[in-house]
């Protein structure tokens, strides 16, 4: 359940979450993601902290520090060579010298809210200082207080994804960029050819990296699960130690906590439900398990349900599952017969939710003919039909249109094409599967608005339905789903890469 400021964040000073099969190492990170860099914020959300100055699974040192939801990054800032926490609150840095607060804070603002921010040691004198990325351009800085650039250059390609690491050992923090599977990594700042290319691990692959042997080289970690598979080269080959470590929920930290010379792990954990919640889904579990089945009915058949879907809705884990970092995972997939399988899950009797917010922070698929949704139905819907019970779409994205994402009701006179809908443009133009987001919906009596990540963009009232009933103010069910081609989306062609995943950190829902 992570992601970073701007995006999933991965590198040496930086968390990840670690989804990899086998215990060989795979260092590679997951292409097509907008514009972001290791060194970046920690991602995840939480106030606790638990760091080990060894490879062992318990906590060496442990406490509450800073506001829940901070942007909160990782560095040396007085060259004492150990690591410590900094947060970044609008576009103004506060880099604290001491684990847990107490120490001297200094201030700068770097760049603007909206900027990628990343940390590095660029000159080699031992204190981590901030760069701030636009699209292919850094804004490199040699020091805490703010005000210009002292570098500036272009690097890679605007949705590369970068990272940040000291590969030559050479006391200098400089760029890699990875591509597929394939590693360029630069040992100077400076734009133009790598000084190495490798290809390692898969193409799905994430991970992050660290000076795990104190030989002044940052090198791989992958993680599967709270199990990490550590590397001391970049040769691949089998794991050089596997430590188990937190919950599968906990968002990774990496650092010198101890100043010895040696990066070790760190978590980071909420320590309650946000303020509110009246009811959750955080699907932690073991990979491969099934959601509660208390919880979630899992629907079943094909026929196309009423849109002219492609699919056929099974309960086979390799279509709905746990993913044991935190997440459900429904997987669409073409089977070797040339059909389509998914899963479609329903909270029908056994939970509903009137007013209040409902939201879920889900990473969507891609691809033609692809239509990820998350939705509601009215609960009287077996005595009313569709659509006089009601239908909220609080989230569909279809494939040929992955920069967008949809929030529509249906009821009775306002259906199906002439349902009354709102549609959200990403900020940057990047697709939604790029990265997770948080796809919202407030209902209070006669109205309901729709947001993303924060942004409302939608509201419908009583009045939007031009006289026909609206049908809004009743008890609803939730339902998740990736459906496979359609009147709307369209289907599958060439460009279309199977199988496809929605992946979903969690739902919560909260009074008004």
């Amino acid at each position: 359940m992570v992601a970073g400021e701007g995006g999933d964040i991965v590198g040496r000073r930086a968390r990840a979450a670690i989804v990899v099969a086998g215990i060989c190492v795979g260092a590679t990170v997951t292409s097509g993601l907008p514009a972001v860099a290791s060194g970046g914020a920690v991602g995840g959300v939480g106030t606790q902290y638990f760091l080990n100055d060894r490879w062992s699974g318990d906590a060496d040192r442990a406490f509450t520090w800073g506001l829940d939801d901070d942007a909160v990054h990782v560095g040396d800032w007085d060259g004492d060579g150990a690591d410590s926490l900094a947060t970044r609150r609008d576009a103004t840095f506060a880099f604290d010298d001491v684990l847990g607060g107490g120490g001297d804070l200094r201030t700068g603002r770097f760049g603007t809210p909206s900027d990628v921010a990343l940390t590095g040691d660029w000159d080699g004198d031992g204190v981590d200082t901030p760069a701030i990325r636009r699209g292919s351009t850094y804004h490199l800085t040699n020091r805490l207080t703010g005000g210009a650039a002292e570098q500036v250059l272009a690097y890679g390609r605007a949705d590369d994804l970068v990272l940040v690491g000291d590969w030559d050992g050479d006391g200098r923090d400089t760029l890699g960029i990875r591509r597929g599977n394939a590693f360029h990594l630069k040992n100077t700042i400076a734009g133009g050819a790598a000084d190495v290319a490798f290809t390692f691990g898969r193409a799905d692959d994430q991970v992050y990296v660290g000076d795990w042997d104190g030989d002044g080289r940052d090198t791989p970690v992958v993680r599967r699960a709270t199990t990490y598979f550590v590397s001391d080269s970049f040769a691949g080959g089998e794991a050089d130690r596997v430590q188990a470590y937190g919950r599968a929920g906990d968002t990774t930290l990496v650092g010198d906590w101890d100043g010895d010379g040696r990066d070790t792990l760190g978590v980071r954990r909420t320590a309650a439900l946000p303020a509110g919640v009246v009811w959750a889904q955080e699907f932690d579990g073991a990979a491969g398990s099934a959601p509660d089945p208390a919880t979630w009915n899992l629907e079943t058949g094909a026929g196309g349900w009423g849109n002219a879907e492609l699919q056929t809705y099974t309960t086979s884990r390799t279509n709905s599952a746990l993913d044991g970092a935190g997440a459900l995972v429904i997987t669409a997939r073409k089977e070797a017969n040339g059909t389509y399988t998914s899963a479609r899950l329903t909270t029908q009797g056994t939970y509903e939710t009137q007013y209040g917010r409902v939201e879920a922070r889900i990473q969507v698929p891609r691809g033609q003919g692809i239509w990820p949704a998350f939705w509601m139905l009215g609960a009287d819907l077996p005595a009313k039909g569709w659509p006089a019970a009601g239908e909220i779409d609080v989230m569909e994205n279809i494939g040929r249109e992955p920069h967008l994402v949809h929030g529509t009701v249906h009821g009775p006179g306002y259906s199906g094409g002439e349902a009354i809908s709102g549609t959200y443009r990403h900020p940057q133009g990047w697709a939604f599967a790029d990265t997770f987001h948080t796809f919202a919906v407030d209902r209070k009596p006669g109205s309901i608005e729709w947001s993303v990540d924060g942004q409302v963009y939608h509201r419908v009232t009583r009045a939007s339905t031009g006289g026909d009933p609206w049908v809004f103010d009743a008890p609803f069910f939730l339902v998740l789903n990736v459906a496979v081609g359609g009147q709307w989306p369209g289907y599958p062609d060439g460009t279309t890469v199977l199988p496809q995943q929605m992946k979903v950190d969690w739902i919560r829902v909260y009074r008004n």
